[in-house]
């Protein structure tokens, strides 16, 4: 799986001070059981934002893909909450729920770093 960071990238509060430790466990392609995945999804028609569990994203169906990651979550709970509250900064700030264009979605918004 290649990630690719969004440069102003969405955790829960409580998650802030856990994300060197939890960015880096991904990168390094280690099991992080509860972590949840939000991402831009691959079609712009089907949804909003993607939700992944980290170890589905293990499996390798997925080995070959690139996934732009717009925020990290600890819980299922807190992902679905967490898309949540990006959705409603979206609409409130743009009026539509067109997430590229409320992120900015250029390619120096997403950090180059790919991680395998």
């Amino acid at each position: 799986m290649h990630y690719i960071w969004y440069d102003k990238l969405y955790f829960k509060e409580n998650n802030a001070k856990k994300k060197t430790r939890l960015l880096h466990r991904l990168e390094k392609g280690k099991p992080e059981p509860n972590l949840y995945i939000l991402a831009l999804p691959e079609s712009r028609e089907r949804n909003i934002l993607d939700i992944y569990s980290s170890l589905e994203l293990m499996q390798p169906h997925y080995k070959n893909r690139s996934k732009y990651v717009v925020g990290i979550a600890r819980g299922k709970q807190d992902a679905i909450e967490l898309a949540s509250s990006i959705v409603g900064d979206m609409y409130n700030t743009n009026g539509n729920f067109d997430i590229r264009a409320f992120l900015n979605f250029y390619e120096d918004t997403f950090s180059g770093k790919e991680v395998l």
